[in-house]
């Protein structure tokens, strides 16, 4: 996505930000008013397998507390005496 750097026209707090060219942000975050105005800024992108890298190590850490509550039930449950009465 784009980087973009934005400037408040009334109290001309700056910031920088990512998102897609369609949008436009409006609101300044500090002064609360519509007065942002967007400032020429240099291309930049950010890396898909940092993104991936990202997603994907939430889901093996997903993965990994699943197993181990699985090990962890299976085990307790070996344990236990089963009976047809019970």
């Amino acid at each position: 996505m784009p980087k973009y750097t934005y400037e408040c026209a009334e109290c001309k707090d700056s910031f920088t930000c990512h998102h897609s060219i369609a949008d436009l942000l409006k609101e300044c975050s500090k002064c609360k008013l519509d007065s942002l105005v967007r400032k020429p800024s240099s291309f930049s992108t950010k890396r898909e397998e940092e993104q991936r890298t990202n997603v994907g190590d939430l889901v093996e850490r997903a993965i990994k507390d699943f197993k181990t509550e699985l090990n962890n039930e299976k085990r307790t449950l070996k344990e236990k005496m089963w009976s047809p009465d019970d």
